[in-house]
């Protein structure tokens, strides 16, 4: 009967998994094709790629989601819109052509789902994604919220990290300095 129990659980708990997992999966494939609506080819490479590394979490995306997001703010001198690339928010032009009524489950809500657990354990690359987007995109309203809570994380969890990440990228943030939201 024991055995019985137990197995019941490992399948309703695998059950559970599996629909986080396809959740993402269905909204990773729903909005890839529809990628090309985003007019600056740069801004959309951003947003396919970090929607790759949500996915993948290959470090190596991730460090050109960087790369990229420094290079567009830098060529502009100043932070990106976050019209189209809303890292943290569910209402983004993007995912209002997806869905102009409802929009539950966005790239912000990607976000939540699969980078926050990697902040939570200290992984350092997506702590440099917070602190490099909170300089290069020009944060607004649910994305300004959304954020805001990512940035408290890094600086209750994790102060010396933040400044082995200011002194990395030292002369982008002396150029676009880190936008500390108010409430972080």
């Amino acid at each position: 009967m024991k055995h019985l129990f137990r197995t019941t659980v490992i399948i309703l708990f695998a059950l559970s998994s599996y629909g986080e997992v396809s959740q993402f999966s269905r909204f990773q494939s729903e909005v890839t094709p529809k990628l090309s609506m985003i007019p600056d080819k740069d801004e959309k490479a951003i947003l396919e790629n970090y929607l790759t590394y949500l996915g993948s979490g290959e470090a190596k995306i991730l460090e050109k989601v960087i790369s990229d997001l420094k290079k567009k703010a830098t060529k502009s001198g100043k932070p990106v819109s976050p019209r189209w690339i809303s890292f943290f928010e569910g209402n983004s032009e993007f995912c209002l052509h997806k869905n102009p009524n409802v929009c539950e489950y966005s790239v912000g809500s990607a976000s939540s789902e699969k980078l926050k657990p990697r902040i939570d354990k200290g992984d350092k690359l997506a702590m440099e994604l917070i602190l490099v987007y909170s300089a290069a995109v020009a944060t607004d309203g649910a994305d300004a919220e959304g954020l805001e809570e990512y940035q408290g994380v890094l600086k209750k969890k994790y102060p010396e990290q933040i400044k082995n990440i200011e002194s990395k990228h030292k002369s982008f943030f002396k150029k676009l300095p880190i936008n500390w939201l108010e409430g972080a």
